[in-house]
């Protein structure tokens, strides 16, 4: 007999399959089935799945829902369809212990249902044709190799064996770690642990993972990518060493020396760095360039992280090898609440970093007004980096006039330092690329009308500079006058302001020569080449003069590296550019 969805063959009794018979299925999960047959049912016999493999069995029950008792010992109370295939919900008792209890469909597992194992292990959610999937993992297939590979292990009988069988168990984790995407990892690493037994897995469970693209472990990486769920399994179920270091990166860089828990901080994940904590993780332990947990944190303006790192034993005053402090940079960044936190604990305002720069030359470095307000009501003091830089002029060169005008009329700085402030603001408008002519004469009125507040005891300028051959001979002007008289003479404004930065900053500043720099490649590029050389001859060799420069070129002695650096790079590229 031959319908759509099977084909019998065999003995009948009143039109229904009863006695010995063999049917076979074209939709359902058993593919076969030869036995005894009972009003149109299977009674006994063997089932043959789509999968290839049989059982032998027995069935028993109603036409709508029964039993089916395999020889294994595996046990099936379900719903089933005609000849007793199970479809609808059911519940299969496997004989190694398993049990699921959910949806089937045709004698596949289908739709919701949840599976339970023997050790305790529990996993539930949507099944497609006899297998669960979460993200577009398949877990069953997961779960079969994991417990297969376990039993390989247990079932090994010399040590070899048993090594290969465990060495297997490492790839097969590897590999689907290696294999699987962001998302998708939470997922698979969470049911390859659950399965995976703790006594063998803790052999290499804190190994590097082979083929990464940095040096990480499962801990360190579950901790990066927030994946909480495999963190607590990791720290409650295997012996993992929370201090391991590994190389990871963030903002574009490589960092050295990063643990799980320096990770979880960098990344935001508070759930993480308080289970880290729990578990015995140092919040002191630093990279190799002694970042730690608490600086990771401050550069995100993670308040809520640096809060718990603090009360839980962080070094609010600890350094990188730069010397620079957590509260430098979390002055930098502007995380306002963070830097009101380190001030309460106990962060010293006043501390030196690199360059002897204080957490009050970053913030106004970077512009951050309230940072630099609450930094000086919490004591902190003016004083100058190794290029001779105030936190004042540090706002001056960036530009950020709202806290120079603010420093200024605060009176936290020195008359002359503030008129020299308003000089380098000008000067800052006028070159770097912001070329703005009308706040360039702005500041420079400003700070000569600062200069002759008492006429009778004007404030002058400490040093007049020669006239120099790359500025044009300007003159730095010395009066209002002087100064309203190139108020709409562009290229006068632009050496004046060269020359303040020149008398402020000293003719060995970086930010001078930077300055020269580009106001020669602007000429270059309106091809005034000979004021172009000029200029970036000076930001070569300051102190010497064009012809010096000259019979340098001709001497055997000479540096060429230095000569072609400026030719080849400045001048000569400007001119192919624009030819």
């Amino acid at each position: 007999m031959i319908i759509d969805d099977y084909r019998y063959e065999r003995e009948y009794f009143h039109g229904q399959r009863c006695g010995e018979g063999r049917c076979f299925y074209r939709k359902t999960a058993c593919r076969e089935f030869t036995g005894r047959w009972a009003d149109n049912r299977w009674s006994v016999g063997i089932v043959t799945w789509v999968a290839g493999d049989t059982c032998c069995g027995t069935w028993s029950g109603s036409g709508t829902q029964g039993t089916f008792e395999m020889e294994n010992g595996t046990r099936y109370e379900s719903q089933w369809i005609e000849d007793g295939i199970v479809h609808g919900r059911g519940i299969e008792i496997s004989a190694d212990g398993s049990c699921y209890n959910g949806m089937y469909k045709y004698g596949w597992k289908h739709d919701h249902g949840v599976i339970a194992y023997p050790d305790g292990s529990q996993f539930e959610g949507e099944w497609i044709f006899g297998c669960l999937y979460d993200k577009n993992v398949n877990l069953t297939e997961l779960i079969d190799m994991v417990r297969g590979c376990n039993k390989q292990i247990d079932d090994a009988v010399s040590f070899s064996k048993k090594l290969q069988s465990i060495k297997n168990l490492k790839i097969v984790i590897e590999k689907h770690i290696n294999k699987l995407d962001r998302q998708q990892l939470s997922t698979g690493i969470e049911t390859i642990l659950k399965c995976a037994s703790a006594e063998i897995v803790n052999l290499f469970i804190n190994d590097y993972i082979r083929n990464a693209t940095y040096r990480w472990n499962l801990l360190i990486l579950a901790a990066k990518h927030d994946h909480y769920e495999i963190v607590k399994l990791l720290l409650k179920k295997f012996n993992v060493n929370v201090e391991m270091e590994g190389v990871m990166q963030y903002d574009g860089k490589t960092v050295i020396g990063t643990t799980a828990l320096w990770c979880a901080a960098a990344s935001n994940h508070l759930n993480i760095v308080r289970l880290l904590v729990q578990y015995g993780a140092n919040v002191n332990h630093h990279t190799r360039t002694h970042s730690t947990p608490l600086r990771a944190a401050c550069f995100d303006g993670s308040i809520e992280i640096v809060k718990f790192l603090c009360d839980n034993g962080a070094d609010v005053n600890s350094s990188n090898l730069g010397d620079g402090s957590n509260l430098m940079l979390a002055s930098y960044k502007g995380h306002l609440n963070v830097v009101d936190y380190l001030l309460q604990t106990g962060a010293n305002p006043n501390l030196k970093g690199n360059y002897d720069a204080t957490a009050l030359h970053y913030a106004c470095e970077r512009g951050h007004l309230e940072t630099v307000k609450l930094l000086l009501s919490k004591g902190a003091i003016s004083t100058k980096n190794k290029d001779g830089l105030t936190p004042l002029m540090n706002a001056a060169i960036q530009p950020h006039p709202a806290i120079v005008e603010y420093l200024t009329k605060e009176h936290y700085s020195e008359v002359e330092e503030c008129i020299e402030a308003y000089e380098l603001l000008a000067s800052t408008y006028c070159n770097d690329g912001t070329d703005n002519s009308e706040k360039t004469y702005e500041y420079l009125t400003k700070a000569m009308h600062m200069r002759y507040a008492d006429p009778s005891a004007p404030i002058l300028k400490s040093v007049c500079l020669l006239p120099i051959e790359a500025y044009g001979h300007h003159m730095e002007c010395q009066t209002v006058e002087d100064t309203v008289k190139i108020r709409h003479n562009v290229d006068a404004l632009r050496m004046e302001t060269l020359i303040i930065r020149e008398r402020i900053l000293g003719e060995m500043s970086g930010t001078l020569h930077y300055s020269i720099r580009y106001r020669g490649a602007a000429y270059a590029v309106e091809k005034r080449y000979e004021q172009a050389l000029l200029l970036w001859l000076r930001a070569c060799s300051p102190s010497q003069t064009r012809s010096e420069f000259h019979l340098r070129a001709t001497d055997k002695n000479t540096d060429r590296g230095q000569l072609r650096l400026t030719f080849d790079r400045n001048f000569i590229d400007e001119i192919a550019m624009n030819d």
